[in-house]
């Protein structure tokens, strides 16, 4: 009988691609970037194919992360990072590296997810980034002073039409004209003391909720994310079960009045989770969303829903009652 061989080189160019994604993507979700890299020393065009791998996703969350990451994308072309880059994650602050941070965020013009934590820059250092990323999706602002004006400046149009979910911290809520943003379904506000606010608060109250509620037309889930740690409940259960989201709720008192199914009491979305979602593993998202769908539930007391609903168009048809600077 005939033997019959075949080396690799005269595989399809695509079967030889589909066998590299594979050898990556049976790893363990830790693994992947490093089996990546050992694969990309084949050849060139492996190498090509991992470099999708390797960049992926970009977390830079360490001072020596971030640095050798800024020595390469000193020694690339700036259209690699726009070619490559799906996900940016900066966790990493410091004053110095904030001109590196905007230029970095600036290339990477084809990001579907950003998480920046930031410093404190002038107004006069705010960058001029988010017209160019047209497939911008979802994006993390925390603890910076550019909510403002990503919401408000001219130039920064463009990326409003395409993000879904906006999370940021729930004292710069009240800043936003959330009618600008036309196909957000997500917006998730994070605070690490919720249970020191009530309804006398001027830049956080039920009244803002429901214009958020009121005034985002695609809303589908409005996210409180809670500091688990910042909130003593009696509850054994584990953060994030539903008797430890019930307990928390019911400490918060300033939504008390609020019963729209949309509105959620979770754990804060932190950097892990972030991670998590855009690699695929776990969807901070989707278990926001199973929990809009079950609040929706006939469970839900009918006369408590009403009772928000009319909230809703009281706020919609005064829109002079929500606060914004």
């Amino acid at each position: 009988m005939a033997v019959l061989s075949c080396s690799i080189t005269e595989l399809p160019i695509e079967l030889e691609k589909e066998i590299f994604d594979w050898a990556v993507a049976i790893n363990d979700v830790d693994q992947p970037i490093e089996t990546a890299k050992s694969l990309s020393l084949v050849c060139k065009r492996v190498k090509s194919w991992m470099d999708r791998v390797i960049y992926g996703h970009v977390f830079l969350d360490t001072e020596t992360i971030f640095s050798k990451f800024l020595f390469t994308f000193r020694a690339r072309d700036k259209e690699f990072f726009r070619l490559h880059v799906r996900s940016l994650g900066i966790h990493y602050t410091s004053e110095h590296v904030f001109r590196d941070t905007a230029e970095i965020i600036e290339a990477c013009s084809n990001i579907h997810s950003l998480w920046w934590l930031s410093g404190k820059p002038k107004k006069d250092d705010w960058p001029d980034f988010i017209k160019s990323h047209p497939r911008l999706q979802m994006i993390s602002l925390l603890h910076h002073d550019l909510t403002t004006a990503l919401a408000f400046e001219p130039s920064y149009h463009s990326w409003r039409q395409t993000v879904r979910i906006l999370d940021l911290s729930a004292k710069d809520v009240h800043k936003l004209d959330f009618k600008v943003f036309p196909n957000l379904i997500i917006v998730s506000l994070f605070s690490h003391d919720y249970l020191s606010y009530n309804d006398s608060e001027e830049t956080f109250s039920s009244i803002l909720l429901l214009g958020v509620l009121a005034n985002v037309p695609l809303l589908e889930c409005l996210i409180l994310g809670v500091d688990p740690s910042d909130v003593p409940v009696s509850s054994d259960s584990p953060v994030e079960s539903d008797v430890w989201i019930v307990e928390v709720r019911s400490e918060l008192s300033f939504i008390k009045g609020i019963h729209d199914p949309r509105l959620v009491v979770m754990p804060m979305l932190t950097f892990s989770l972030w991670k998590e979602d855009v690699m695929g593993v776990h969807s901070y998202w989707d278990r926001a969303l199973s929990m809009v769908q079950k609040q929706r539930e006939p469970t839900s007391s009918p006369a408590g829903l009403q009772s928000s609903e009319h909230h809703i168009r009281v706020v919609a048809s005064d829109l002079g009652t929500v606060k914004r600077d």
